[in-house]
């Protein structure tokens, strides 16, 4: 199955995180990405701060994986390895 991307970009943004959350919550449907050149209040994980400096990109997906909850930490490794394997093909 392909999966819609639907990417909303924005200038500024508190958090990209922040509203991908919303939309999730008010049900839109999985493939929404949002994305900003600048963020003032970015998060990393357990909601370290994150410095998002202008004039890089930051951005969140919004994903409705059907895998088992506890395997869902397998999925930051496997995307490393997909944007490298996809950088390496057009250097």
């Amino acid at each position: 199955m392909s999966l819609q991307w639907n990417i909303e970009t924005h200038q500024v943004l508190t958090s990209t995180q922040d509203v991908i959350k919303e939309m999730a919550r008010a049900g839109m449907p999985e493939g929404m990405v949002v994305q900003a050149a600048q963020q003032t209040a970015g998060r990393g994980r357990h909601g370290r701060q994150w410095v998002s400096e202008k004039g890089n990109l930051y951005m969140s997906l919004l994903l409705k994986p059907a895998s088992d909850a506890r395997h869902i930490g397998q999925l930051g490794l496997l995307t490393g390895l997909v944007l490298a394997e996809t950088i390496i093909k057009y250097i």
